[in-house]
């Protein structure tokens, strides 16, 4: 998987410099393990780091949609806010 998220990250960032990622890490509830970055080296050297986890018995996927959330109305009014058009995306892979 974490070469898929290499391909995906390093395809978007292609697409547009100005393209962040940040790293959730999914137990029983999303857990934000760096912050939104548009440095993809570092970004991927979190992602190549990673180990895995026990099992868990349930994902609470509303805790994905509140990271997202959080991190839409940090960026109201910042010099990044770029109004309605301001896109955040998920990869979800388990």
């Amino acid at each position: 998987f974490k070469q898929a998220v290499s391909l995906v990250v390093l395809t978007q960032a292609r697409m547009s410099r100005s393209n962040e990622f940040c790293l959730c890490v999914l137990l029983e509830g999303a857990v934000l393990c760096s912050e939104f970055t548009s440095d993809i080296s570092q970004f991927l050297e979190q992602v190549y780091a990673l180990e895995g986890q026990e099992p868990f018995r349930e994902l609470d996927m509303a805790s994905v949609f509140h990271v997202l959330k959080e991190r839409k109305e940090a960026l109201a009014g910042s010099p990044k806010d770029m109004g309605a058009d301001n896109l955040l995306r998920g990869i979800l892979l388990y």
